[in-house]
């Protein structure tokens, strides 16, 4: 497992989720690309999509 999705494992366990913000500010180049090794390591990973308070949308992901 990379370095970066190791990283988004932990947070996301931490956390409970992560979102691609979260990722930029930590540094973590490409999200989605971490999420899809984790599932493809068996991890069960639910995408959650919302808006903000402006109604931005944004997707967040969450162990399931």
């Amino acid at each position: 497992m990379k370095p970066s999705t190791q990283k988004v494992l932990d947070i996301m366990k931490r956390d409970g989720g992560i979102t691609r913000l979260v990722a930029t500010h930590l540094d973590i180049g490409c999200v989605r690309k971490a999420i899809s090794e984790l599932r493809e390591h068996g991890f069960k990973i639910t995408t959650v999509r919302r808006r903000d308070t402006e109604g931005n949308r944004y997707t967040r992901w969450v162990l399931a």
